[in-house]
């Protein structure tokens, strides 16, 4: 903005040299040379602010949209929550929305958040790993977690959820190796609440990751179905 300011400057003192010469009663040829040279750096100075133009609009079409979707929320997080259970929050805006209208193709949020927040969903086929930390309930602290979403189940009447069917590894040591603990599970994800609940088989736990801070990594939870008690955290990153 500063480059263009002074362009637009130096072009205003060029005129008004200009002005001055072609009005001090010079002679038509010695003007006629001045106009000439002045005309040339209009031009290269038009040029130059072409050029500023072209570039402006090539870094407005390649716009990072991961990063800017990333900045949003963020800017979500940082702001208080305000909205009773169950509801949830319409984008940056103030607005509560019910988590169970959301995705059903009816527009309830007026900025419409509330229809354009349905594909930050993992995808069947997606690989996610990190490791546990705080670890309790008989689970290893820094135990490599592994979870694979084998499949979904979306109920056209029900768009606000979206069954999630997945594997998930433990991987951890024990004795003088490596022992693995796989669990097949089977829950949902809330696209209001941006939200994945699996359970494991005879409710032994469930985990709970949220993707409101990220579409590359989960905030994830291991909780006992009895109690509710906290049995680890991880943040699982999406894998090539």
């Amino acid at each position: 903005m500063k480059g263009l300011t002074a362009v637009v400057v130096l072009a205003v003192l060029l005129g008004v040299s200009l002005e001055g010469c072609v009005g001090s009663g010079m002679g038509y040829g010695f003007a006629s040379s001045k106009l000439q040279i002045q005309q040339r750096r209009v031009d290269r100075l038009r040029n130059s602010i072409d050029g500023l133009r072209s570039k402006v609009e090539v870094a407005h079409s390649n716009r990072d949209m991961d990063s800017i979707n990333q900045l949003d929320k963020r800017l979500l997080i940082l702001d208080v929550p305000n909205c009773d259970e169950g509801s949830v929050r319409c984008g940056l805006s103030e607005q509560c929305m019910s988590d169970l209208l959301f995705c059903d193709g009816v527009q309830d949020c007026n900025n419409n958040y509330d229809e354009e927040s349905c594909s930050n969903v993992p995808i069947t086929g997606s690989f996610w790993a990190g490791d546990l930390y705080r670890a309790r309930c008989g689970f290893v602290e820094n135990s490599h977690l592994r979870l694979f979403i084998t499949g979904h189940n979306h109920k056209y009447y029900f768009g606000s959820r979206i069954g999630i069917t997945a594997s998930f590894v433990v991987k951890y040591p024990r004795g003088s190796g490596m022992h693995t603990d796989s669990y097949n599970m089977v829950g949902q994800y809330s696209f209001g609440k941006q939200e994945l609940d699996i359970d494991a088989p005879h409710n032994e736990f469930e985990l709970r990751c949220t993707t409101i801070r990220s579409d590359s990594w989960m905030s994830c939870e291991i909780v006992q179905m009895t109690g509710g008690n906290s049995c680890g955290h991880a943040h699982l990153v999406i894998q090539p």
